[in-house]
């Protein structure tokens, strides 16, 4: 079958094969390189979500900490700041409602939608968690509960959502975020605890434990944090920590060690404590806003990264491709045209035409080694119609001096035929001549011999006397008489010889005049 294929589909079959490997493994490293950019894609709408969150949490931490001063104090303390803190609370849970529905439609795992789901209800319990606040029909314990509960289902979805990569980096990046997100949020939390029992003038006991353990949580958490963090977050978390509004913070902690259970804090109260607390929770957000950039820049960077792989990858494919394909054209017609050309002359060589140029004798690959061959039969062809040319030549050169010498041969003996001719045809001419000569004479002696007989008559009657006369005169005329029939036979002879000698002579006119027409 490949033998009735010409050249060019046969090398078209020959690279067919690692073409399409080729385009296999392209598109096989092109599906990955766009499920990576798809995840990256994915990932930077989960940042995105991770952020929107964090900044949803730092307002429900406020809310927390104002609404325990609020019910801590019987509605005394922070009742203009609580409403404006709820207003900024909203705005950022609308937010927050629309990137929790994308993530519940994103969401592949079950365990992923039942987290979505609880942070979803939790959320939508805040109006009527409020109206018990308003109301103080709520403890500052239970609203501190409800807050805590709230804020820590919404960074369950955080811990999914950096569940969500199988990339090292990319979990790393998430993991210190929702590691600081989670230590900020134990600051919330002993904000909140340390209000309600500061409010209260003293703490009970599992109030007092709680807001010890919160602080050595926080350390906890911002531990990890450090852990996961790149030296650039690190610097800048140690940086932004390092002043007056920790070390206040400190100090008051030791207050709270020191007196929180018999109720000897002096000089601190709730809304002292709230501020101070709230101011370090602020410094919290700074930093935690600059990992929310980082993290946004981060999975971006890699998206962008994915994106410029998967259009490489895509160029460099086309580019493979088109390039084999170029260089597959280029190469099967460096061989197909030549052999064609090589073809055309050859079978122009074959019908007998040597004028044609051999094409590609000048090449240093088979086809100049075929072409030179070609050549070679070129120039033999060449040589034998020469030879046979002048062999031709020779011929006719021959046939031509044979045809002179044949015309001169023709023409002499034309010239002695036709003196042969002539001297028989005088010959001819004396003997019929002579034969009628022999004739006349042969009628003059019959004429005399009847005289002589007559005469002989005459002198019978002298027999006697002329007896001798007449034998002798008897044998005179037997002689004549015999002379009289020789001359006749000769005669006749002579008539036959000149028919003959006609015969002859016509023959050799007709022999003469083909020679001379050859």
């Amino acid at each position: 079958m490949l033998a009735k294929l010409k050249i060019a589909p046969r090398l078209a079959i020959a690279v067919c094969v690692p073409i399409m490997l080729l385009v296999g493994l392209a598109a096989y490293n092109f599906e990955v390189k766009w499920e990576e950019r798809s995840e990256m894609v994915r990932l930077a709408g989960f940042a995105d979500a991770v952020s929107a969150i964090s900044r949803f949490v730092h307002e429900l931490q406020r809310e927390r900490g104002a609404s325990a001063v609020f019910v801590g104090s019987k509605g005394a303390q922070l009742k203009t700041e609580l409403p404006a803190q709820r207003k900024l609370t909203d705005d950022q849970r609308g937010v927050t409602g629309r990137f929790l529905s994308e993530l519940e439609k994103a969401a592949s795992s079950s365990e992923f939608k039942e987290t979505l789901s609880k942070a979803e209800a939790a959320v939508a319990a805040i109006d009527s968690h409020r109206a018990e606040i308003n109301a103080l029909s709520i403890t500052a314990q239970a609203s501190n509960s409800y807050f805590t509960d709230t804020i820590g289902k919404l960074l369950a979805v955080t811990r999914e959502i950096a569940k969500a990569s199988d990339r090292g980096d990319v979990v790393n990046a998430i993991s210190a975020y929702v590691s600081f997100m989670q230590g900020k949020e134990r600051s919330g939390q002993e904000r909140a605890t340390g209000a309600a029992g500061i409010s209260a003038g003293k703490f009970d006991l599992g109030g007092y434990i709680r807001v010890l353990g919160l602080s050595a949580a926080q350390d906890t958490y911002f531990s990890e944090f450090e852990a996961a963090a790149s030296p650039a977050q690190r610097s800048f978390y140690k940086q932004s920590l390092s002043g007056r509004v920790t070390e206040e913070v400190a100090r008051m902690r030791a207050i709270v060690a020191a007196g929180g259970l018999n109720g000897a804090m002096p000089g601190l109260d709730g809304k002292t404590w709230f501020e101070a607390t709230t101011a370090r929770i602020d410094v919290l957000k700074t930093v935690e806003d600059r990992l929310a950039a980082d993290l946004a820049e981060f999975t971006s960077a890699v998206q962008s990264e994915a994106t410029r792989g998967l259009a490489f990858l895509a160029a460099l494919v086309a580019v493979t491709l088109t390039g084999t394909l170029v260089v597959v054209f280029v190469m099967s017609r460096s061989i197909t045209r030549p052999l064609g050309k090589l073809a055309l002359s050859m079978k122009e060589l074959a019908a007998g035409d040597a004028s044609v140029v051999v094409p590609g004798r000048d090449r240093g690959d088979e086809i100049g080694a075929m072409a030179a061959s070609v050549q070679v039969f070129k120039d033999n062809m060449t040589e034998a119609e020469r030879l046979r040319l002048q062999q031709v030549e020779n011929e006719k050169r021959a046939v031509e001096e044979k045809r002179a010498a044949m015309h001169k041969l023709a023409g002499d003996f034309q010239a002695a035929v036709g003196g042969i001719i002539e001297t028989v045809s005088s010959a001819s001419t004396e003997l019929e001549a002579a034969a009628n000569t022999l004739t006349h004479t042969a009628e003059t002696s019959q004429q005399l011999a009847g005289m002589v007989a007559s005469a002989s008559e005459e002198a019978s009657s002298n027999v006697q006397s002329v007896a001798s006369a007449s034998e002798e005169m008897a044998g005179s005329i037997t002689e004549i008489s015999r002379q009289v029939q020789e001359s006749s036979r000769i005669a006749a002879e002579a008539v036959k010889q000149a028919e003959k000698t006609d015969a002859r002579i016509n023959d050799l006119s007709q022999a003469a005049n083909r020679i001379g027409d050859v």
